[in-house]
């Protein structure tokens, strides 16, 4: 999580990572499994999922979402989120096509 923050990966302003990382720590830590979609600065969307096992130790799922979650966008803004995730005009042009 340090590093995703240090890099710059999440899409939350500066202010609000350390209470970000520290609810997502305590999450954790308590065994919550409630899944959390965490938004990325390039666009994607990850969801988070945390299950407690046996020995106490945790195992942590990261499950890319991106089209499950930008499915439900306002489609005014298809073009911006196309740009996010490297597809530009020419897969803007497909998706259109193939909403036909």
């Amino acid at each position: 999580m340090y590093h995703s923050r240090d890099t710059g990966a999440y899409e939350l302003p500066e202010d609000e990572l350390s209470a970000f990382i520290a609810r997502r720590t305590e999450l954790m830590r308590v065994g919550d499994s409630t899944p959390i979609n965490i938004n990325l600065a390039d666009g994607q969307v990850m969801r988070f999922s945390c299950t407690a096992l046996p020995d106490g130790g945790r195992m942590l799922s990261y499950t890319p979402v991106t089209d499950l979650v930008r499915h439900t966008d306002d489609p005014a803004n298809t073009d911006t989120y196309l740009a996010l995730r490297g597809g530009g005009q020419r897969a803007l042009a497909r998706h259109l096509r193939a909403a036909e």
